[in-house]
């Protein structure tokens, strides 16, 4: 059976981070498209924007959740707060309104930052203990 560290749950929480904010990379894309259709340009440039960026965020939050797990399984610190940055953006941009799906991506992949933070701290605070 496989054991479930906080390695592995932080790359499963960053990896369904990252596809829900691709989905709503998706879903910005639709909404745009829909909204030129009918002739709101400003929408459909602003959708076309938000697509563009949650796109690059979830491909970020893909690939250093998986760069937690595997190449940089040594530097747990680094991931989490990249991560976090990419969360923080992504949440600037999605807002509220029909980028909702990416919302949820936005709080998975700050979970998956947080648990890439737990060894760290612990190491640290054993370390202020200690002295």
């Amino acid at each position: 059976m496989v054991e479930l560290t906080e390695e592995r749950v932080a790359f499963g929480l960053g990896a369904l981070g990252g596809a829900l904010l691709l989905l709503g990379a998706l879903v910005a894309v639709v909404v745009g498209t829909v909204d030129s259709l009918q002739g709101r340009w400003d929408g459909a440039v602003a959708q076309g924007a938000s697509a563009l960026l949650l796109a690059l965020l979830g491909a970020l939050a893909l690939l250093f959740a998986y760069l937690g797990l595997r190449e940089w399984r040594s530097r747990p610190t680094t991931v989490g707060l990249v991560l976090l940055v990419v969360a923080l953006l992504a949440a600037i941009t999605a807002g509220t309104g029909p980028l909702a799906l990416a919302l949820a991506g936005v709080v998975c992949v700050a979970l998956a930052a947080v648990l890439d933070l737990v060894e760290p701290m612990r190491r640290a605070t054993a370390a202020v203990l200690a002295a």
